[in-house]
Parts: C-alpha cells; sequence; structure tokens
C-alpha cells in the first residue's frame, strides 16, 4: 500500500471502521431477527472487506505486533467461548479469522522484506512458513470439522477470508496490491453464497481512504463492540422469545 502522506481519500480509517460495524450490526441483526431479509445481510457483506483491509495496514504500522495479535485473538476466543457454552455454537467468529489472517500478514512482510534484502536463507525460511501455515489453515477450514465430527466447526469465512489481508501486502504499488485484493473477494464470493457478491461494494470505500486515523480516539471501542453489539442482540432475541 501507499504510504500515509500519499492518500488523498477523505474517509479516515475511524470511518471506514464505523462503517465496518454499523453493517456488521445489521447483518447480525438481519440473521436473528429476519433471516429472510437478505437485503439486510447483503448491507452486511462489505463490513469484512473493511476489516480486512484496516487489518493490512495495522499490520504494517503498528510496533507492538505480538500485542495487536493477542487482542484480537484473545477477544475472540472470550466470545467464541461464549458461543459455545451459551448457544452450544462452535462456528469461529469473525474475530478468530482475523487473528489467523493477522499472522499471514506477518509472515507475508517477513517474506517481502526477505525479498526485497535479497536475503537467501531468510527467503527460503519465510517461504516454508507460509507454506506450512498455509497447510495448516487448510486443514483447520476444511478438515477439523471432519476429524473432530463436529459438522458446525467452520472458520469464518475460510481460508480465503485467512489470506485476503495479506492480498494488499505482496507489492509496492497501491494499484497492484487493490487489484489483488479485488481479486480476493471475487474468490470470495464465487466460493459462498450469492449474497457474498455484495462485497464488492466495499471497494469505492476503500479507494476512499484517506491513511489517517482521524481524530478522535476510539480504537478500543472497536474493540469492545463486537461482544457488546452481540450481547445486546441475544439479550433482545431472547426478550422476544420470552414475550412471545
Amino acid at each position: 500500500m501507499l504510504k500515509e502522506r500519499e492518500n488523498v481519500g477523505v474517509l479516515s480509517s475511524n470511518a471506514l471502521k464505523l462503517i465496518a460495524i454499523i453493517s456488521m450490526t445489521i447483518d447480525h441483526f438481519g440473521m436473528l431477527f429476519y433471516p429472510q431479509a437478505t437485503w439486510l445481510r447483503a448491507i452486511g457483506r462489505i463490513s469484512y472487506p473493511i476489516f480486512a483491509f484496516m487489518l493490512a495496514q495495522g499490520s504494517m504500522f503498528t510496533r507492538h505486533k505480538l500485542k495487536y495479535f493477542m487482542q484480537i485473538f484473545l477477544l475472540g476466543i472470550l466470545c467464541q467461548t461464549v458461543s459455545v457454552l451459551a448457544l452450544n455454537d462452535y462456528h469461529q467468529n469473525v474475530l478468530i479469522t482475523l487473528s489467523l489472517a493477522l499472522l499471514f500478514c506477518y509472515i507475508s512482510l517477513w517474506l517481502k522484506n526477505s525479498v526485497k534484502t535479497q536475503n537467501t536463507r531468510q527467503i527460503i525460511l519465510a517461504s516454508c512458513v507460509a507454506i506450512i501455515y498455509l497447510s495448516l489453515m487448510y486443514y483447520l477450514c476444511y478438515y477439523l470439522g471432519k476429524t473432530i465430527n463436529n459438522p458446525q466447526f467452520a472458520i469464518d469465512y475460510g481460508l480465503i477470508g485467512i489470506v485476503l489481508p495479506s492480498t494488499l501486502l505482496f507489492a509496492d504499488n497501491k494499484w497492484l496490491n487493490f487489484a489483488s485484493f479485488s481479486l480476493g473477494l471475487i474468490l470470495l464470493s464465487l466460493s459462498s453464497v450469492a449474497v457474498q457478491w455484495f462485497c464488492l461494494l466495499a471497494l469505492p470505500l476503500l479507494l476512499c481512504y484517506s491513511g489517517k486515523r482521524g481524530q478522535a480516539q476510539l480504537k478500543y471501542l472497536f474493540y469492545i463492540y463486537y461482544p457488546l453489539h452481540l450481547a445486546v442482540l441475544y439479550a433482545l432475541l431472547y426478550l422476544k422469545l420470552f414475550i412471545w
């Protein structure tokens, strides 16, 4: 991606993330209360491309890579534990997908930097780690559920969702990376249900990214919002079932 000063868009990272969490909330509201309302699910399709895009940005610019990963991963584990205990739901939430994707972003940046410095040993090592990691993710996404005899187990957005953010990191050219990212969204849509094609509507928004964070300090809002909105929606759902 381009350096931050080279972007001329009008949407900050805060603005994009707010759009993403609003669309995600609409999606989850539709899933729980109006599962036949396809248009609600369609709105929600723009959230993951934005999250994936911002994750790639974060992987490049964060100074605390382990802390960044642990924040997403541990929150994902916490939410998943609640889902399993309360709902017996083994479908892994999107935070798990994003944490696994972040690790592959780190591996991709390692490989990219090794190629730049022409360090043959590091290129071989990083390539081997990438192949092993992708193999593990392939097994996790498509075979672990069968191994543990639990068809409910699945990684949200699958292997393509895990790889998607890293497509923004391989080249130094913004438009080449964006083309790769767009191709990833097309492949994701081809491998999913028809409504997933609405994820392409996120692309014009991402083109408007300014490369700036925004004035408000909303970092921790984005971390707490995911479990908070799920708690509220499930509470409303149980209330509705109790009343009716």
